[in-house]
């Protein structure tokens, strides 16, 4: 623990400079984030957790509302009489300082609720974007009616979501977390709307871009036993960290090369912990939670079916 001298300098000086870009970006800018984390770390380095959580909530609160600033009962109104207004996102609470421009020869993936890019700043990140409102699988006027009565159902913000999984259990795990994870670093402003940064999954003997799982194992069917091995290891990776993933397919699961051992990388985890059932009941009972997982992760034999006899080994 920190010395009264030293702890109440370093954290004097961090207050201090948080007051400063304050100030300048406003309450709920998100270049504020670096200067609450080196205020939470100085809170953790003399012992107080309660206010180092503190900062690291009102960091999720900030990346939350900059994805989705005011959901609110006017437009929640506005939905369910379907007026223009519940076809027009609300306005970000923050001025950027730079909007970064994505164009189409930038695009990596199409996905139900989000669009992914290449970082044009650096080929080694990706920035994920919301799809525009009302074209998201969750993003429609039905679900977000639906989610206002019902808070436990998967977020028509899809980047809102993952930002919480990122503050919270992440963040708790720590360096394992990373062991089958991308890492995410910040959000950015882009003419398309806020994102998501992240680090692209690469193969380290060429810097390729990694395959998803079933195309790698389309076109590498020899490697199916091993690849099998590396399902088991990241299931079991979940169930000792508490993790609970439920969208078990091979667009979600991406083969990644390592000079230090091959791995699966979770690339979506925006439904960690939602099964995104009208009833929540398995989120009351661990057990429950492991079981639905276990049922998604067998599927994976019917959706990749080279994997059918290795699991029918396995599990019967």
């Amino acid at each position: 623990m920190l010395s009264a001298k030293r702890y109440t300098e370093e954290v004097m000086l961090a207050r201090r400079k948080l007051q400063e870009a304050e100030a300048t970006l406003g309450t709920f800018h998100p270049d504020l984030t670096e200067y609450l984390e080196t205020l939470a770390k100085a809170y953790e380095r003399c012992g107080e957790s309660r206010k180092a959580d503190h900062c690291y909530a009102r960091i999720l609160k900030i990346w939350e509302k900059a994805f989705v600033p005011d959901y609110g009962l006017r437009r929640l109104i506005s939905d369910i009489l379907g007026c223009p207004l519940s076809k027009k996102p609300p306005e970000i609470l923050y001025t950027p300082k730079r909007i970064i421009k994505l164009k189409e020869e930038l695009l990596l993936h199409i996905g139900d609720n989000r669009i992914c890019y290449i970082h044009p700043d650096d080929p080694k990140l990706c920035i994920k974007i919301d799809k525009p409102w009302n074209d998201g699988l969750y993003n429609t006027r039905k679900n977000r009616v639906k989610r206002a009565f019902m808070p436990w159902l998967a977020d028509f913000s899809s980047n809102r979501q993952e930002a919480r999984i990122y503050w919270k259990k992440a963040r708790r795990l720590g360096e394992i977390f990373y062991r089958h994870a991308p890492r995410c670093y910040g959000i950015v402003t882009t003419d398309r709307g806020p994102g998501l940064v992240f680090e692209r999954i690469l193969n380290d003997e060429d810097g390729t871009e990694s395959l998803r799982l079933g195309l790698y194992l389309e076109r590498h069917p020899e490697e199916a036993g091993h690849v099998f091995e590396l399902l088991k290891e990241l299931y079991r990776h979940l169930v000792t960290n508490k993790l609970f993933f439920y969208t078990w397919g091979s667009s979600n699961l991406i083969f990644q090369k390592r000079k230090d051992g091959d791995r699966i990388v979770i690339v979506d985890w925006k439904s960690e912990s939602k099964p995104n059932k009208d009833l929540p009941i398995i989120n009351l009972c661990p057990y429950l939670k492991r079981k639905r997982m276990m049922k998604k992760f067998l599927s994976l034999k019917e959706k990749i079916p080279i994997l059918w006899d290795y699991f029918a080994r396995e599990f019967g």
